[in-house]
């Protein structure tokens, strides 16, 4: 009897929810990235550790990196909204030599300036033209 309750449990499943997130990144060499991506079920938290592990076994320091889920939202279109994200804030990739999942999906921009395209875009918006710093935040970035 119990093998058919199993049965029926597995027949149940429920269709996975998409979802869009955005992540703020500091990388074990004190980078910091804005990190656009999709994922699913219930939050973006697993997409997160395993982002984390990844960067972990990347470096060779072995540090753990700082990662901080700021926006996540179910959707049904993830995979277009990640796009638009790619295309708007492409100036800005982030780019290494040490690859990591997801670590094409990165850019070095102002937190506040990710929030507010975030939620733009989760309402609907969509720019026709493409992400630049404004020459304040440029000079205040340099190294």
């Amino acid at each position: 009897m119990m093998g058919n309750l199993l049965f029926l449990k597995v027949g149940n499943v429920e269709k996975q929810q998409l979802r869009i997130y955005l992540m703020h990144i500091v990388l074990p060499n004190s980078m910091v990235l804005c990190k656009f991506g999709k994922s699913s079920g219930e939050s973006s938290k697993q997409r997160m550790l395993q982002i984390c592990a990844d960067i972990y076994e990347t470096y060779p320091e072995r540090r753990t990196p700082s990662i901080k889920i700021v926006r996540d939202r179910k959707c049904e279109n993830p995979f277009e909204l990640e796009c638009v994200f790619k295309e708007f804030f492409k100036s800005y990739r982030y780019t290494t030599k040490s690859k990591w999942g997801g670590s094409t999906e990165c850019y070095v921009i102002p937190l506040e300036d990710a929030k507010t395209t975030f939620d733009l875009v989760i309402e609907g918006h969509v720019p026709d033209f493409t992400y630049e710093l404004s020459d304040t935040l440029e000079d205040e970035l340099q190294f």
